[in-house]
């Protein structure tokens, strides 16, 4: 008698890996909501500051 032998599912199947990806996707669509406007902030408080700071030289 010969053993059985078993077939291993390796990896994972389409179901598995889109249900994944639409996981990965949705958190970084709801990190980009959260992020992008923090560094818009920071952006227009780096501006604001160089115009007070650089912008207000005395050329003479």
């Amino acid at each position: 008698m010969t053993p059985r032998v078993r077939q291993v599912e390796a990896g994972q199947t389409f179901t598995e890996t889109a249900m994944i990806l639409g996981i990965v996707t949705a958190l970084i669509i709801g990190l980009t909501g959260i992020i992008v406007p923090s560094f818009a902030t920071a952006v227009a408080g780096l501006v604001r500051h160089m115009l007070v700071f650089v912008g207000s030289a005395d050329p003479s």
